[in-house]
């Protein structure tokens, strides 16, 4: 068994260095399809829109390129729904069992198995399907498609510590980039490989690409990679023992993350300098570091970060040669991170022990620190060696099984078409049979047209279930099952979007002057007003009222004051036509960022934040947003927001469309 598995790996490696060397250039419907994905402020149903226009105008496009449409269709409608991507997962089967033969399609379609399973967290399934993506991926003629999945499944054997086909992998990703001469993608696959080398200690070749990375990233108007580049520069060079250049790219990393409000991730930068002072002996500024993070760690309950913090601190116990306190330090660090299964960490610090202990002396503590080190490393690599070995079986039988299928579709279709040719001869000899097939036409017809009726019926009904049947826009109920939804998940993936509070003013005015038909019109107008904005277009919702909410998604290039000044001048210069007279309608917002939201309670406290804000402004003249920032505390903690702000649990920003004074 485990002969075959290694046979299995030497002629995977050997196919993928084969098709490294292979020109990787984007075909004109590649280049359409990144151009169409990178479009500036567009949202997921114009991007759906765009692609399925670029598909109808492409009559030439080969299998190949329209597999590559069908992939990237579903990774986009797994964002949404597992069911919408499902769809496409059924179109690109029946392609492979069309074109069972042409590995681009085979790829494409494990792809799209890939990103369902990861929208249904089935990590398992997720790895089987991407390395099986992989393995069509070699013979793919599709650039994109190589360079998408070697770098996603780059990640699959980094977390199997299978650096060697981690590096290859990301090899071929840099050949794509290189063929084509993309910047960006030079910029993230140098980055990469760059942090490989790191974790293989190669610190010369990881010094070389990340140059390379830097050198790309220059290149480009996307910084998104700064601050990472910096910070595993200034890795590499402690590794080299360059400890003053370290420091400096430390610092630039520092404050490109300061620059991004990442606050937690300052923090473990500031692990890292504290580390690095102790390796320099500057133990006054590493305590100084460490008690601030610590502080950091305490204010917000983060038990990881504490611990991150309290190994560092026992590393600074034992470069003052306080033993018993350092062992203490080290121990209630290490049970935290046995307990949450943080195996990684562990050997991580035993690693850090043992230098420390080295340059300060202790020698017994460091030749210890060390036997703990490669014991726990050796059981890591033998488990994880385990791992990718079942990975690969699985995947490579999960092939077989998709085979089988094909095979059997392949041999039903042609069965169908022997059956078929066989009921044509007979059509020619009775009218029976003619007269039957007539009626089975049209029977089958009869049916489509019902099953039609009854999709339509059914969408119909879905629509009305999450639309505000005056204003067509979005109501409470698709708030609380889909957006909230979409909004944790991206919190806990550290991405802050904002939520946006609006309500009318003066509103029963509009009633009580020209009666409710006129308010109607002011409701109807604002939607309306808000939606030909495309991106506001999908996160209009009506809670009731006249209130209404919208979500802005995360997007490292927001300046949510200049798109909140953009929504009240839109609204305050948009006059509604009442009794054939234009009327000046205005709104008030409370705007909220959604941070460390994990849950639907969470949610709802911070929007409940953002209407005290509302009430805010419209206490304060109306015409204008109040937004809330850098809150210090949870949000169901604060009573009173403008005591709140007094105390600086948070900051309050006042935000006016132009042409109001201040």
């Amino acid at each position: 068994m485990i002969k075959n598995i290694f046979i299995v790996f030497f002629l995977f490696c050997f196919s993928l260095q084969a098709t490294i060397q292979e020109q990787l250039a984007f075909s004109t419907f590649e280049l359409e399809m990144d151009k169409i994905a990178n479009t500036p402020g567009a949202d997921t149903s114009e991007i759906l829109e765009k692609m399925d226009a670029l598909l109808k105008s492409s009559a030439d496009a080969t299998s190949a390129e329209r597999a590559l449409f069908l992939t990237y269709d579903c990774a986009l409608r797994a964002g949404l729904a597992s069911t919408l991507a499902e769809d496409r997962f059924k179109d690109l089967q029946e392609l492979s069992a069309q074109y069972s033969s042409n590995a681009s399609v085979r790829a494409a379609t494990a792809l799209c198995e890939a990103n369902i399973a990861t929208f249904r967290k089935d990590s398992a399934s997720y790895q089987q399907s991407l390395f099986k993506a992989f393995k069509f991926t070699q013979q793919a003629d599709l650039a994109t498609l190589k360079y998408w999945v070697s770098l996603n499944v780059h990640s699959v054997f980094e977390k199997y510590s299978d650096h060697q086909n981690s590096e290859k992998a990301l090899l071929l990703g840099l050949k794509v980039a290189e063929d084509n001469n993309d910047q960006f993608r030079l910029s993230t696959a140098n980055q990469l490989l760059a942090e490989t080398y790191l974790a293989t200690k190669d610190y010369k070749k990881a010094l070389k690409h990340n140059d390379a990375a830097q050198s790309a990233m220059d290149q480009t108007t996307d910084k998104w990679y700064q601050g990472e580049i910096y910070n595993n520069r200034a890795r590499i060079l402690t590794g080299l023992h360059q400890l003053d250049k370290a420091m400096a790219f430390y610092q630039r990393a520092l404050e490109v993350t300061k620059q991004r409000n990442n606050h937690r991730e300052v923090q473990f930068i500031l692990l890292d300098i504290a580390y690095l002072y102790i390796l320099q002996q500057n133990n006054a500024a590493a305590k100084s570091l460490i008690n601030d993070v610590s502080q950091y760690g305490l204010e917000y309950d983060d038990l990881y970060l504490n611990n991150n913090a309290l190994i560092i601190k026992s590393l600074l116990s034992l470069s003052q040669n306080n033993l018993s306190l350092s062992e203490q330090e080290f121990k209630q660090a290490a049970k935290y991170f046995v307990k949450n299964d943080f195996n990684e960490i562990i050997i991580t610090a035993w690693g850090k022990q043992a230098a420390i202990a080295n340059i300060y002396k202790q020698y017994q503590v460091s030749e210890e620190a060390s036997k703990q080190y490669f014991t726990l490393l050796q059981k890591k690599l033998v488990r994880q060696s385990l791992a990718i070995q079942t990975l690969v079986v699985e995947s490579y039988e999960k092939t077989r099984l998709d085979d089988a299928e094909i095979a059997k579709q392949q041999l039903e279709k042609a069965t169908a078409q022997k059956d078929q040719l066989s009921k044509n001869s007979q059509m020619l000899f009775t009218s029976v049979v003619l007269l039957g097939a007539l009626l089975f036409i049209i029977l089958i017809k009869f049916a489509w047209r019902l099953s039609r009726k009854r999709k339509l019926n059914k969408e119909e009904i879905n629509r009305q279930l999450y639309y505000d049947p005056l204003t067509q826009c979005f109501n409470r109920r698709y708030f609380d099952e889909i957006i909230c939804q979409n909004l944790i998940e991206q919190s806990l993936a550290n991405k802050v979007s904002y939520l946006v509070v609006m309500d009318i003013d003066h509103f029963k005015s509009f009633n009580d002057t020209y009666g409710h038909s006129a308010g109607d019109i002011v409701l109807k107008e604002l939607v309306k007003n808000l939606q030909s904005d495309s991106r506001f277009n999908d996160s209009v919702v009506r809670m009731g009222g006249e209130e209404f909410l919208l979500t802005l998604p995360p997007n490292e290039n927001l300046r949510v004051e200049v798109v909140i000044e953009r929504i009240l001048s839109l609204v305050s210069h948009s006059p509604v036509v009442i009794e054939d007279k234009p009327r000046n309608i205005s709104i008030s917002i409370g705007y909220v960022p959604i941070e460390k939201a994990s849950n639907k309670a969470d949610i709802d406290d911070l929007m409940n934040l953002a209407d005290k804000a509302l009430y805010v402004a419209k206490e304060t003249g109306r015409n204008r947003a109040i937004g809330v920032g850098n809150l210090q505390c949870p949000a169901n903690y604060i009573d009173k927001i403008l005591i709140a702000n007094e105390n600086k649990l948070l900051t309050l920003k006042e935000v006016k469309p132009k042409g109001i004074g201040a």
